[in-house]
């Protein structure tokens, strides 16, 4: 009898730890790198938690594309000058933050120098995010994206390019708040709205090439005495905008396009509407240069659509409702 009660004391036990352990919560799972690199001519893939770590793992001039799998903070400025690079993301939205305040407070996130390109492609538009510090933060508000030379030798075959990216709470002190340089820069779609600069240019201050095609911009904020949304400097430039909505973005001078006398602008099948200079210089135009506007639309822009100051501006006959100061 005493052996049958054991044996019967020992089956209770086996069942209990059993089931202990059947109900027993799963070990906790390593966290899942946020950020996985390919490298062009590797078959293998590798994870990594900042971009700084994915960035440097491209050898010297290689290829690789980065994907993101979650939002990140972006903590450590970065530079390429002999690689390429393109950021895209899995197919759900990230955002990319500005956290650089926290631990320093370069004038740049990236720099892109030399025969390096960056290329930001989300997969739709908006799936990507570059999330400013905003007005509130402490430190110096910096350029996110400086394309070539900062000072030198102004030549340069740097590229840029964004597609579907949104650009949101930037603050500006530096010139370009998404972007500046010599470099060759080109924004597809893109969605550029609530920044805000006390320098030139709080979209982009340009010295090299720059197009844009489609995308919308709305209510920018430029306070310096002669900035506006994109600044067209005194040097070669050549700025080609196809499309775009242009709306609720104000400055001093040209709110939204401010040229010098050595540009070159076309602006083609644009919406411009409710932008305001301060200075009655331009709400949405403000030419020096060479500038052709043809089959584009203003609307409610204050107090003129366009002012010539000098240089040799076209405008075609099918551009509707402009107003303008000679």
């Amino acid at each position: 009898m005493k052996k049958i009660l054991l044996a019967v004391l020992s089956l209770m036990l086996v069942a209990l730890v059993v089931s202990c352990a059947s109900t027993a919560p799963a070990a906790a799972q390593a966290q899942e790198a946020p950020i996985v690199l390919t490298v062009a001519g590797s078959a293998q893939a590798q994870e990594f938690n900042t971009l700084k770590a994915a960035f440097d793992a491209v050898p010297e001039g290689g290829e690789g594309t980065i994907v993101l799998k979650a939002d990140v903070e972006f903590r450590t400025p970065l530079a390429i000058s002999n690689k390429v690079i393109t950021i895209t993301d899995n197919g759900a939205p990230v955002v990319i933050y500005d956290k650089l305040s926290d631990t320093e407070n370069p004038n740049f996130m990236f720099t892109i120098s030399g025969t390096a390109k960056l290329a930001i492609i989300a997969t739709a538009q908006g799936n990507i995010t570059l999330q400013g510090a905003g007005k509130d933060a402490a430190a110096t508000k910096r350029c996110m994206f400086n394309v070539g030379p900062q000072d030198g030798d102004k030549s340069t075959a740097a590229q840029l390019e964004l597609t579907n990216v949104i650009a949101q709470g930037i603050y500006t002190t530096y010139t370009g708040g998404v972007a500046r340089g010599f470099g060759t820069m080109t924004f597809n779609d893109c969605i550029v709205r609530d920044n805000a600069a006390t320098v030139n240019g709080t979209f982009i201050c340009m010295y090299g090439t720059v197009t844009i095609n489609g995308g919308s911009f709305t209510n920018n904020e430029n306070t310096f005495s002669n900035g506006g949304l994109i600044q067209v400097t005194n040097n070669p430039t050549f700025l080609y905008v196809n499309g775009g909505y242009f709306a609720g973005n104000s400055g001093v001078w040209g709110a939204v396009i401010n040229t010098y006398a050595k540009s070159t602008v076309e602006i083609n099948g644009a919406t411009f509407e409710n932008n305001a200079a301060v200075d009655a210089e331009g709400a949405a135009v403000r030419s020096q240069g060479t500038t052709t506007i043809k089959n584009s639309t203003f609307t409610n822009n204050s107090p003129y659509d366009i002012t010539v100051k000098a240089g040799n501006t076209t405008i075609a006959d099918d551009v509707v409702a402009a107003k303008i100061k000679k």
